[in-house]
């Protein structure tokens, strides 16, 4: 909807379109960083209790990235209005100067590496695209040069700052190389990205000894943390050049007809390349904006085009509309549904639970937490085989290792042993650093009677370092520590 408006704006008039969006997006920027620092001085609460200021986001990563997209598009346009004398672009010169001042305000505490770096290339794509100011810098090379020098600094106390974070995001990235890698033409399908990740992190970890400085980063991410990754582990090589053409072909399209939202499509796809823009609802409708701008200057139409062109685009908004409301409502009304159900799970109380969750699946089937939820409730009342069928869906779409863990106890209850414990190590491998499945391993051997095998698995359990804060790390290594003492000076 939005890009399709977007695309009708700019066939219709180019300036005019350019002129609503920067005003828009320059409120919204300025309201988004108004709201952070009412946040940071404790004015407003923020978004998420682990940090101070998030705007209306649920963490400050992909809200530093909507900051940087923002800022980017409204820079831009000031200094392309900067000499225009009509009120309504003096107002406009103004709104996005102050907005983006108060951008820039609010983009370093945000702590967002990948925004700033996304302002970062976007301001270079500028001055290598602005005639007049690519001579400015040619002729002050002692500036450009004291310039970079500070970002380069800049950009090493980030990286020592958050040293684990972004050695992390290299370990993610090579996982999801390597899941590309496993199927590269076909790719692993549709919202399956994160099952294959996990996957490959498994057999990363399975076919060697890794250093503990691997083992230790390793975690089961939420997000692909690279947009093209995500389309090329879905649909395969072909799938991520054509992600990446996307941002080209905008890119280069508004660039030919010189439009501020070049520098906003320029930040937005490179911060595509470390975080996850696609699941946030601001950022998607940034770039449906822009895509749709870049569509609309290319299409050329002439004037008894553009009179049936307006009409027919609110024939089919109404019509979509019209057509998505039952389904959202049928969607919202799944959710409140299934939350109320995790309320009933919290306090032990299952009885049911299986089947009023499974009346949810046509709307909930693609999160991979409910497919959690529902096969676990299925686990708890012994419906070991139906159970499995549903956590085996979760897990092709979440890269969580607690999915095999719970079809390991499914097989185990069934008795299938092997298999069992084939699910418990591939959940280990996922994230070796987690003591639950050698818990799992130990007990399993407990109940065989082999209690040698069982001692083992909590010797590998006690050698795995905890996080004194986490409470179940702490648990589970004192069941592991429990067990060894008792039985270990039998053998």
């Amino acid at each position: 909807m939005v890009s399709l408006a977007s695309l009708v704006l700019f066939v219709y008039h180019r300036e005019f379109a350019e002129r609503i969006i920067v005003f828009a997006l320059s409120l919204w920027l300025a309201y988004e960083s108004a709201f952070g620092i009412m946040q940071l001085l404790g004015i407003a609460v923020s978004c998420n209790s682990m940090y101070p200021m998030t705007g209306s986001f649920a963490n400050p990563g992909p809200y530093g990235g909507f900051l940087a997209v923002c800022m980017a598009v409204v820079f831009a346009a000031s200094w392309k209005w900067r000499d225009l004398e009509t009120p309504y672009d003096r107002v406009l010169f103004w709104l996005s100067t102050v907005s983006g001042s108060l951008g820039a305000l609010v983009l370093p505490v945000s702590m967002s590496r990948t925004g700033f770096v996304a302002l970062l290339v976007s301001g270079v794509a500028f001055a290598l695209t602005n005639a007049e100011l690519k001579s400015y810098l040619k002729s002050h090379k002692r500036m450009v040069l004291l310039v970079v020098t500070i970002i380069v600094i800049l950009g090493i106390g980030a990286f020592r700052l958050k040293k684990d974070s972004a050695f992390g995001r290299f370990h993610i990235w090579e996982m999801e190389l390597r899941a590309i890698a496993d199927k590269p033409l076909v790719g692993h399908g549709c919202g399956k990205a994160l099952g294959a990740y996990g996957d490959a992190q498994a057999e990363f970890f399975e076919k060697d000894e890794r250093s503990q400085e691997r083992v230790r980063i390793a975690g089961c991410p939420e997000y692909a943390f690279n947009e093209y990754f995500r389309f090329g582990i879905e649909f395969g090589i072909l799938g991520l050049l054509l992600s990446a053409a996307v941002i080209v072909f905008g890119t280069l399209t508004l660039c030919k007809v010189r439009s501020s939202l070049t520098f906003g499509f320029v930040s937005w796809g490179t911060f595509a390349m470390a975080s996850y823009p696609l699941d946030v609802w601001q950022l998607q409708l940034l770039i449906a904006t822009f895509l749709g701008a870049a569509i609309g200057v290319s299409v050329k139409v002439g004037k008894k085009e553009k009179l049936i062109l307006m009409p027919t685009f609110i024939i089919i908004s109404i019509v979509l509309i019209v057509m998505r409301i039952p389904e959202s409502k049928r969607i919202k009304n799944a959710e409140q549904e299934w939350r109320e159900e995790q309320k009933s799970a919290s306090f032990e109380m299952f009885d049911g639970e299986a089947d009023r969750l499974a009346i949810l699946y046509p709307q909930l089937r693609m999160k991979f937490r409910y497919l959690y939820d529902y096969g676990y409730a299925l686990h708890k009342e012994g419906r070991y085989a139906e159970s499995n069928v549903i956590l085996i869906e979760g897990a092709s779409r979440s890269s969580d290792p607690m999915f095999y863990n719970i079809i390991g106890k499914n097989f185990e209850a069934l008795g299938d042993y092997d298999e069992a414990k084939r699910n418990y190590v591939h959940s280990h491998n996922m994230v070796p650093s987690r003591l639950y499945p050698y818990i799992l391993l130990m007990e399993m051997e407990e109940k065989r009677g082999d209690i040698k095998q069982a001692l083992s698995y909590a010797q590998k359990a006690l050698s795995l370092p905890v996080n004194d804060r986490n409470m179940s790390m702490r648990n589970l290594h004192n069941r592991a520590k429990k067990y060894y003492d008792e039985h270990s000076k039998d053998y």
